[in-house]
Order: C-alpha cells, then sequence, then structure tokens
C-alpha cells in the first residue's frame, strides 16, 4: 500500500472501515446475487423436469348418502313411530357416541322437518365430510359423517348457522 494511501486510512477510523470493509461488502453482495440466480435456475429447471401431480379429490357420494339418510331419520317422527322406534332408528345410522346423545334427545324438539333440496359438500376427506342438508322447513343442518368399518355413520348433527 503506497504511503499516502495508508496514511490516508489511518488518520480516521471511518476510512479505515471504508477501505477494508467497502470491498468485502461488494465482495459478499456479488456472492449472494450470484448463489440466488443459481439457486433460482436450478429452481426452474427442477420444476420443468418434475412430473405433474394429479391431486384425487374422494368420491363424496356415500357421505352425502349417509348424511341425507339420517336427516330424513332424525328430523321427524314418522306416522306411526314411537319415541323408542325413532332413538333405535337414528342410533342404526349413527356412531356410538352420537347415538348415546340422542338417546337423551325428546322427540317433541325435533325440527319436524325433512330434506329439501341439494345438499352442499363443505369438505371432504378419505375418511370424513361436512354436509350442509338442507330442510323442507327453509333452515338446513350440518352433519358430519364419519367411515366407521365399511359403513358411513354420521357423528355430529348441528343447525347450519353463521359462517
Amino acid at each position: 500500500m503506497p504511503v499516502d494511501v495508508r496514511s490516508w486510512a489511518l488518520s480516521s477510523p471511518r476510512r479505515l472501515v471504508l477501505l477494508v470493509g467497502g470491498p468485502i461488502l461488494v465482495a459478499l453482495l456479488v456472492a449472494s446475487f450470484w448463489s440466488i440466480r443459481k439457486h433460482a435456475d436450478t429452481a426452474s429447471g427442477s420444476l420443468a423436469k418434475s412430473p405433474p401431480v394429479s391431486a384425487q379429490v374422494p368420491d363424496a357420494q356415500p357421505f352425502v348418502t349417509a348424511a341425507v339418510d339420517f336427516v330424513r331419520v332424525w328430523g321427524r317422527l314418522a306416522p306411526g313411530q314411537s319415541d323408542e322406534d325413532w332413538h333405535a332408528a337414528v342410533r342404526a345410522l349413527a356412531t356410538p357416541q352420537l347415538g348415546k346423545t340422542l338417546d337423551l334427545a325428546e322427540t317433541g324438539r325435533l325440527p319436524d322437518a325433512s330434506p329439501s333440496g341439494s345438499p352442499q359438500v363443505r369438505f371432504v376427506t378419505t375418511t370424513s365430510a361436512l354436509v350442509a342438508v338442507p330442510l323442507d322447513n327453509g333452515h338446513s343442518v350440518l352433519a358430519t359423517v364419519v367411515i366407521s368399518g365399511d359403513s358411513w355413520l354420521v357423528d355430529d348433527i348441528q343447525p347450519d348457522v353463521g359462517n
């Protein structure tokens, strides 16, 4: 280093930092930019070479059928049906846990409605679905249907309100 550059750099800590740190900062920026470009080229090349992925949407129909069948039995007492017959009928279409809960249900408090219109699948997976079932009284209910063994059973039923 020539004498005048050395004396200039050593005359102030700020000048020394600029003289030493400046080239290091430039080298780091260039290396970082080079690394980002190289990574972007590699990533875009690997995306072009990867095979397309196909998503599989589970068949919702068995879940919808189970929800509608359950709501048809659950929504009202059939003519001449006793409370005990109603409890047995809904228990056969429900999970054991929901069946126990429905054993406490008072049939006089049923919505007195049947499914009407097109059910709407809110979500579906390979093992469960949430189905909105419209009723002939203008309301709708949400039925959570799960696979239990080789049957589709309702695990929860609630009013379809809010978001």
